[in-house]
């Protein structure tokens, strides 16, 4: 028997809620999050209001340090 082509074989996996800790089972391959208790009250929650910001990656920064009454310029990020 081929359990992988069995159309009464459902497939799940263990997961835990990430609002309440409560662990669940969800369809295999499913993004859920939150267990169905928890995915109800959290439809009744107002929108995530974060204001967007520009993506940045480390390195080529330029820090003005003063050190010992003497100004210095920090490059980071440079090559070599």
């Amino acid at each position: 028997m081929n359990i992988e082509n069995d159309p009464e074989l459902i497939h799940l996996e263990l997961k835990y809620c990430e609002r309440c800790g409560g662990l669940w089972l969800r369809l295999y391959g499913t993004q859920d999050v939150y267990c169905a208790p928890c995915r109800a009250a959290a439809t009744n929650l107002p929108a995530h209001r974060r204001k967007a910001t520009k993506p940045r990656l480390p390195g080529e920064q330029r820090f003005d340090l003063k050190a010992q009454g003497k100004a210095r310029t920090l490059q980071t990020g440079g090559r070599g």
